[in-house]
């Protein structure tokens, strides 16, 4: 099952990114966002407390990230976010879609 969600988001961050005539700038910051999250790990863990509301998760994504992050990443976050508390998964899944990611890197010009 993870490898599946982290084969859809991937995909679509990716497609939308190349759609969009960003994959350069969309690939940088995803990466920037995944080392925030690996270097602040309770971050993660606030995003994905089943007790937390998604709409609340979203404020806070927003707050975060808001002003700064491509509207292609906050929305893929904001869906993960979103089906992590609806199947109530004891697993977060942002950082699902980094493993996805980095298989399709030679894809990502640099």
């Amino acid at each position: 099952m993870a490898k599946q969600v982290r084969t859809v988001y991937g995909n679509a961050l990716f497609e939308a990114a190349r759609d969009a005539g960003r994959i350069t700038s969309v690939r940088e910051e995803a990466e920037t966002i995944l080392e925030a999250f690996r270097l602040e790990p309770d971050f993660l863990r606030i995003l994905c407390h089943p007790e937390i509301l998604p709409d609340e998760k979203e404020g806070i994504l927003n707050s975060v990230f808001g002003e700064t992050a491509d509207p292609l990443i906050l929305a893929i976050m904001e869906a993960l976010l979103e089906r992590n508390t609806a199947v109530r998964s004891r697993r977060c899944s942002i950082p699902l879609w980094d493993l996805h990611w980095r298989k399709r890197r030679s894809a990502w010009p640099r």
